[in-house]
């Protein structure tokens, strides 16, 4: 029997056996017999983890996992689970928050208001004999709300629309009867951007003009 004072709680051959254990050398009815016994010792459960920090820092042997240290019971495993989808739901949340409140980034339009230089030529570009008067908006112009488009045609002839960006792709296409229209913007999905406007009579060009969208 070892002395009392270095085994205090009667286990025979402690030393040996914690040592043992440690190396993963018990047998498997030993290495149970030992887990049984430190379960309820507190002197072999504090003698067994001041043992394992020592190999530890040494690292002079293998360490063994330590069943009833390691092993967290199935109620803390459930409290584990139910913190962790805690947490994920709170996170979700205050990343919805974050975006909802995120300041909008800034988008750049320059590439949309760049003058298209053919189309700028055509604007300057006196187009047939007859005249037509009192064109808005001006060749030019900044417009930010609806876009509202009046001429003054010969005989109030009915004339066809067609709206252009500066790329330029045709947009809008309309026959238009009376001598002004009211687009929408909003129904065409127009962009801050540059565009052109063009009036065409018996199949020929009679107005090109160009203004910039900025809602």
């Amino acid at each position: 029997m070892e002395n009392q004072l270095n085994n205090p709680c009667g286990f025979t051959n402690r030393d040996q056996t914690i040592t043992a254990y440690l190396r993963n050398e018990l047998s498997e009815k030993d290495e149970v017999q030992f887990e049984q016994h430190y379960m309820g010792c507190e002197d072999c459960r504090l003698e067994l983890r001041i043992r394992k920090q020592m190999f530890q820092v040494s690292d002079e042997i293998p360490i063994a996992t330590e069943s009833y240290e390691q092993q967290p019971n199935e109620s803390n495993v459930s409290w584990y689970r139910g913190f962790g989808w805690a947490a994920a739901i709170l996170l979700m949340g205050a990343i919805g928050i974050m975006q909802f409140f995120a300041t909008p980034t800034a988008v750049d339009y320059t590439a949309q208001m760049e003058p298209n230089t053919f189309m700028e030529q055509l604007t300057q570009q006196k187009w047939r004999s007859i005249s037509i008067d009192k064109v808005s908006p001006a060749n030019g112009d900044t417009l930010t709300e609806a876009l509202e488009f009046n001429w003054e045609f010969p005989g109030n002839q009915p004339v066809q629309f067609e709206l252009f960006s500066n790329e330029p792709n045709m947009i809008f296409s309309k026959k238009i009867e009376k001598s002004s229209f009211l687009l929408n913007p909003t129904e065409q999905n127009l962009l801050p951007g540059r565009y052109y406007w063009k009036l065409i009579y018996s199949e020929s060009p009679v107005y090109i003009g160009s203004f910039v969208y900025l809602p």
